[in-house]
This record gives C-alpha cells, structure tokens and sequence, in this order.
C-alpha cells in the first residue's frame, strides 16, 4: 500500500540503528503527520498510517532527538556557564554515554577500534560534531567492529542451509545456539516477530545482524541491571563506589548475571566461573601481591562484568558445539539414556539396541514423520563403518531428529498464525501470557492453565460446570493431536474461537487485561 502503522515503523527504525519504544514511535508519527498534506490517492489516510514523505520526516526527527540528547549528556555535568566554552567527551566517557542514550553499549576497548576507523586518535575529545558521525557508523553494524562483523557474517551464511540468503526460525536457533547465546523455541519465535521486518517468516542478513546486536546488549544490559539493583539494596549490599564514582560489585556475583541471562544450569567446570569464586580469596590477593594472579579483578565494574560474561560464553559455545548443539544438561540425560542401553560400557552400542533405544525415546510422540526420520538418518549413522554407534554419532542422530522436530512445530505455528490473523503485537503478547499460565514450563498449557486464564478475563463464570463444560469443548476442538494439552498453535486457535464468539464477554475484554499480564511475564521472563 506503500502506508506504514507504528510497528512498520518502529522496525524501520530500529534497522537503522534507532531503538524506540512504541509509545515514541506514536509520538514521533503525531508530530510528522500534524499538518498533513495528502499526496494524490492517499486523501483521507488513515492517522495511524504515514506515507514515505513522513516516514523520511520521523527518521530527521529522531536524528535531530539523538542530537539533543547528545548535547544534553554532555552539557550535564558542565558547571561552568561560559556559553564559548565547547563541551567535549573522551574515549573513556563515550562507553557509558552509548549506554545511558541507549544505543549499541560497546566495550571500551570496542569504542578505541571505532574511533581508529573512524579516523579518530584515542586520545581525541569529541564534540557533539564528532560524535554523530561516529553513532552512525556504530548503529549501522550494530556496534560491531570490523572482525566480529566478519564473524557475524560468515555464521549468517554457513546457517543459511538452503542458501536463500534468508534464515528460517530453525536455521536462526541453530546459529544462535552456535554463538553460545541460551535459547529456546519460544524465544527463536520472539525474535522472528519483532525483527522479520518484511514479515515474510525469514530473517535476512540485515535482520540476523540486530538479533546478533540485541543479543550482545543484552548481556551489557544484564550486567548494568545487577550492579544498579546491588546499590540500591538498603542492606548487605556488596556494590563498592571508588572515587570517580564507578561502581562495583564482587566478580563471584557473576553467576546471578548468568542466570537473569538464562545460563541455566551453569558449567560446572567452568574455568571462567572458578576464576572469579577465586577472585576474592585471600590465596588470590597474596598472588596479585607477587604480580602473579591471572584471574579477574576481585571487584568488577559493568564493563568487567561484561567481559566475563563473553568469556563464560565462549565455553558455553566451545561446549555447546562438541555437543551437537544440545547444552550439558540435555547431553547429560541422553548420555544416561545410551548407558542404559551400554551395559558392559564399551561406549557404544549395537544398531539393534539403539533401535530399541530411539523406540523409547519416541514412544508416544506426536510426529510420524519423526520416526520416519529416525529409520532414514539409521542407515547412514554408522559413521565409522563400525557396526556401531558411539555416543557422539548417537547425539549427531539426535540432533537431526529435534532440528526436524523443531521445524514441524514452527511450521504448525506459522499456519496457525496465518490462519488466526492475529497482528503482531497481539501475538507477542499472546506468547507471553502462555507462557505466564504455562506454570509448570512444560511447552503445553492443560485444561486448568487455560481455564485460570479465562478466568482472568471473565471471572468465576469460566469456573462453574457450565463455563467449564463449554470451555473444554472449545479446547477439544482446537486440540489437533488430541493430546489433552495445548502447545502454542492451538492456543492461538482457542483465542480465535473465544474472541469470534466473544464468549461470556471474552472479545470485549481481552486487549487490556492481556496488555496487563504479558507486562507481569515480561518482568518475569529474562
């Protein structure tokens, strides 16, 4: 229609490097649109719409905020009222000024490579002059330097399995789970809705770029949330201030950073993770003493935290590759599984046995084509011509098996999308409150997680016999596979039903009591 809404919109921007909160993005399409001239055939537009003219007058606006905040961050801590005097920044202040304006946070050693390629010296003190051509260059590559943008880019292409210079939900949580990042399913479709920009269900490079940057954020983020929450607590707060005011907190408490990321449960080998328990030792402060400690800092600012944080992701990542993409803890049960079938513990097993083996494993699952998938991928496991399988040519089987698994369930999402025509904001929210009522974590909601949400909605009349009744009949007729539980798709059909029917007020009730418990999630869920 060549008409953007806010969610285009905001997407827009957040390609080109600006990352703004849908209530921004209404303000900033109110004052483009307030002295509107229709261009010919766009009389009457709708005032939630604007055409390219004021799109290119909203990406001025936010250039022209960028600036302002800017020069309000730098005029901030300027006593002097000398109008001649020109306020500056250093390489040192720039890494916390990116993270206070909320754009890309980068080290500071990421902040010295820009500002070389940049043509800047590091000892350069920047006006707001130097500064904006150095926040363009930064939010075009989402603040990767020249050799992780490499690096980006080759995961990108070696993912792209079908090479069509687009990825899949299932190519995405591949090259995440390459990264070390934690992830999920539905996380994977989380990041589908608010980045597939062109919505056509694939990322391409563009848009695996921001995820990449979301993601490394993130981690910054999570780090700058903990030190912020420890000078805060009345009591028993470990954070130390120094005298230039940074603040910092026992590298040890890195582990709560890696859990709020949802590094769970950590390596417990981890050499990173035992560094920095050891880092507050007495054994550690004699070494330091002696020029000898090779560990962290027994205290660490944001940006040290952050470091150990990208190290402990390294491992994860080494990991997590040895590993067939499974983390430790799914290797670990399977693992347990094989030496079941392993009695004399040779660390292999017959054909035969793991025949028998994957019958268990797949008893009662949902998708024949997944069993179908296992006789297929057995007569080309035996990698080493052996007659056998060992446990790392089991895990390669393995992880064919849950990739195929994985892509049916985000195709049976996809459908139910399209037939629902739910929008996407909707379903964002919809993701969030099935995950709140998914109280046992299982991926599946049973009748009673759907009934208590109902009854958010509508009260005690989805809780009598009657509501009851009529609810578990709506739940049987989207539940496709007839398991008794609902995975995601079939929620979103029961939503539709509920909604087209307006059962017992439903319709009329569901945008702002949805709005409010997918904010309670979002609180909830890292």
């Amino acid at each position: 229609t060549g008409l953007m809404n806010n969610l285009m919109v905001r997407a827009a921007l957040s390609r080109q490097g600006f990352k703004l909160e849908l209530a921004e993005v209404d303000k900033m399409m109110a004052k483009a649109t307030k002295n509107r001239v229709d261009l010919p055939g766009e009389e009457n537009l709708d005032p939630g719409s604007i055409n390219q003219v004021e799109y290119l007058r909203i990406s001025r606006l936010v250039r022209e905020e960028e600036a302002k905040k800017l020069l309000k961050a730098i005029n901030e801590d300027d006593e002097e009222e000398d109008q001649d005097v020109v306020n500056v920044v250093t390489a040192e202040e720039l890494p916390e000024l990116l993270l206070e304006l909320g754009n890309a946070p980068l080290l500071p050693e990421d902040v010295k490579e820009f500002m070389r390629a940049s043509g800047y010296r590091e000892d350069r003190e920047m006006t707001v002059e130097d500064l904006c051509p150095l926040l363009e260059m930064i939010r075009e590559v989402e603040g990767f330097c020249e050799v992780a943008l490499d690096e980006v880019q080759s995961i990108f292409r070696k993912f792209d399995a079908d090479g069509s210079k687009t990825m899949s939900g299932l190519e995405l949580e591949k090259a995440i789970r390459w990264t070390g990042f934690p992830v999920d399913f539905a996380k994977i479709q989380s990041m589908l809705e608010e980045y597939d920009i062109d919505n056509t269900g694939e990322l391409d490079d563009a848009e695996f770029l921001q995820v990449m940057g979301q993601l490394r954020k993130s981690e910054i983020d999570a780090c700058g949330r903990h030190i912020e929450r420890e000078r805060d607590k009345p009591e028993g707060s470990l954070c130390q201030t120094d005298d230039d005011l940074v603040h910092r907190v026992p590298s040890f408490q890195m582990k709560a950073v890696l859990k709020d990321l949802g590094h769970e449960p950590l390596l417990e080998d981890s050499a990173t993770l035992k560094s920095c328990m050891a880092a507050s030792s007495t054994a550690a402060a004699e070494a330091r003493e002696r020029g000898e400690w090779q560990g962290p800092d027994a205290e660490v600012n944001v940006w040290g935290m952050a470091r150990l944080i990208r190290e402990y992701r390294k491992e994860v990542r080494d990991r997590t590759r040895k590993l067939h993409g499974f983390t430790e803890k799914q290797a670990e049960k399977l693992k347990w599984q094989f030496d079941h079938y392993d009695p004399d513990g040779s660390g292999s097993i017959k054909q035969t046995q793991l025949r028998a083996l994957l019958a268990k494993l797949f008893e009662g699952t949902r998708s024949k084509q997944a069993q179908d998938l296992v006789v297929k991928v057995l007569r080309d496991i035996d990698e080493d011509g052996s007659g056998t399988v060992e446990f790392f040519e089991f895990l390669a089987l393995m992880r064919v098996v849950r990739d195929n698994e994985q892509a049916e369930k985000q195709e049976m999402e996809r459908k139910a999308v399209e037939d629902t025509k739910f929008a996407r904001d909707e379903l964002r929210q919809f993701r969030e409150v099935f995950r709140t009522f998914d109280t046992d974590d299982s991926g599946d909601m049973d009748f009673d997680e759907l009934q208590q949400m109902v009854a958010l909605l509508v009260g005690g009349q989805a809780m009598g016999d009657k509501g009851a009744k009529e609810l578990r009949v709506i739940l049987e007729a989207a539940d496709e596979d007839g398991s008794g539980v609902m995975d995601f798709p079939e929620f979103l059909r029961i939503l539709r039903m509920l909604v087209d029917q307006n059962w017992r007020g439903f319709s009329d009730r569901l945008s702002a009591a949805v709005g409010e418990v997918a904010g309670e999630g979002e609180e909830q869920v890292p």
